[in-house]
């Protein structure tokens, strides 16, 4: 290596000395607040994605469903008033299975048609799709044909 000459420098100033304040004052660079951490755009939204698939809780609360269905049967019929626990239970769960299925291919159809989110036509879709549930409970489907032609019928309206 080749020798070179050292030159003379200037010692820094202690920060006493440059801070003008008291000693231990910090510089003005280190008071500026330090920016806060984000996440990249849809980071979070997959964790969260991932941990609600990884629980078998129910996503809607259980007071203002029984609420809702309490409601809803007194409108409907004077004469049954009572739910039996265990039912209540059983009809929330049936309810929660049918929206997220009822969304999972309402975002199917989005993709199709290139989306990223869910538009005005998504909220056209589940209610077909609802329509088309009763028949699926009385048994006039076979396999799921019918279902993959509604959905080919309105993948055509974009």
């Amino acid at each position: 290596m080749a020798r070179t000459k050292h030159i003379a420098r200037r010692k820094a100033a202690t920060r006493s000395q440059s801070a003008g304040g008291p000693e231990g004052a910090a510089p003005a660079a280190a008071q500026r607040q330090r920016r806060r951490f984000r996440h990249r755009p849809g980071t979070v939204a997959l964790r969260e994605i991932r941990r609600l698939q990884r629980s078998t809780d129910l996503l809607i609360p259980a007071a203002p469903f029984i609420r809702t269905v309490k409601e809803i049967s007194g409108n409907l019929s004077r004469t049954v008033n009572r739910w039996q626990a265990e039912a209540l239970v059983t009809l929330q769960e049936a309810a929660e299975d049918y929206l997220v299925h009822l969304f999972e291919d309402a975002m199917l159809c989005a993709i199709h048609a290139k989306r990223v989110t869910l538009s005005k036509f998504g909220s056209i879709f589940p209610f077909i799709a609802f329509l088309s549930f009763f028949s699926y409970l009385k048994g006039e489907r076979e396999g799921g044909r019918e279902r993959l032609a509604v959905l080919d019928f309105f993948w055509c309206l974009d």
